[in-house]
């Protein structure tokens, strides 16, 4: 009988910038260099937890709701979807993951937000 072994739960990449409009959505990308159904994942912003998520249905039917985050089908990538981004969500965006037995890591992406171009007609 072999032992199971777990390793780290990682992700790939870090501080890359997602540019964002005013008004629009942004999406924050949080690739796991593993394949699983069993991990926690905690999203901050400046360094202040915004969101916890898990495997499970998401509140995200709720059309008023500011953050939703959202897992692949295959468990390989998570992410964040910010809507009605204001020049307040720009910053640092954490993705920590939580794993089962084998601890944390974290990845960070930079949200730059632009405000909208209007068109004088």
């Amino acid at each position: 009988m072999s032992a199971a072994t777990y390793s780290s739960p990682a992700v790939q990449q870090d501080n890359i910038e997602i540019p964002a409009i005013v008004g629009g959505t942004a999406r924050i990308d949080c690739v796991l260099t593993f394949r699983t159904t069993d991990v926690t994942i905690l999203w901050e912003h400046d360094g202040s937890p915004i969101l916890r998520s898990t495997r499970v249905p998401e509140l995200t039917n709720n059309l008023n709701v500011k953050y939703a985050s959202m897992f692949s089908n295959d468990g390989t990538a998570a992410w964040l979807k910010i809507s009605d981004v204001t020049c307040g969500d720009a910053g640092k965006y954490t993705c920590i993951v939580f794993g089962p037995v084998s601890g944390k890591t974290k990845t960070s992406r930079i949200l730059n937000v632009q405000g909208q171009l209007y068109s004088h007609n």
